[in-house]
């Protein structure tokens, strides 16, 4: 469960980051020469190259099988490594069953702020809460500071209004 959504958030904190310098344009950009870990255990890919196409991954992978367009603005990333956003980091399980079919949770989304506006947060939480391992689940948490208007769009409530904890209980 854990190395496919690992595998579905791969490139996102990078894409966050260099979003941070540079407003989003219409088009396509390409990020090469970075270290790729994609989540699946596999060893990194290096060099790898990760094509944006209008604001999302739309391919990822050893530079000599992604083809960059003629035209797309190259962001060099060399000597930098871009990981998987990680997803419920931090867990007890003590009968895998049980536990991992009940409850997960949601290491909350960052998105640098000069990046926000752009729809990676939302896309980030709908790919998360759409993955097919995590359905049927009872609950699902997470701690956000200032992300609290992001996930009650996606049904994310708290009993307590000064709390950054929140909770989506799925129906």
């Amino acid at each position: 469960m854990k190395t496919a959504v690992f595998s579905a958030a791969a490139a996102l904190v990078v894409l966050a980051s260099w979003m941070a310098s540079a407003q989003q344009a219409p088009g396509v950009r390409a990020l090469v020469d970075a270290r790729l870990f994609d989540g699946t255990g596999a060893p990194p890919i290096e060099p790898a190259t990760i094509l944006i196409r209008d604001g999302r991954v739309a391919a990822a992978g050893r530079a000599d099988a992604v083809v960059v367009p003629a035209g797309a603005e190259r962001i060099s990333l060399r000597g930098k490594t871009v990981i998987p956003g990680l997803v419920n980091a931090h867990g007890h399980v003590n009968d895998a069953a049980r536990d991992l079919a009940t409850y997960a949770y949601l290491t909350d989304v960052i998105v640098a702020e000069s990046a926000r506006g752009e729809g990676i947060g939302s896309w980030m939480v709908e790919a998360i809460l759409a993955h097919p391992d995590l359905q049927g689940l009872r609950r699902v948490a997470l701690y956000t500071r200032d992300a609290r208007a992001l996930y009650e769009r996606y049904g994310f409530t708290t009993d307590r209004p000064a709390s950054v904890y929140m909770e989506l209980r799925p129906r």
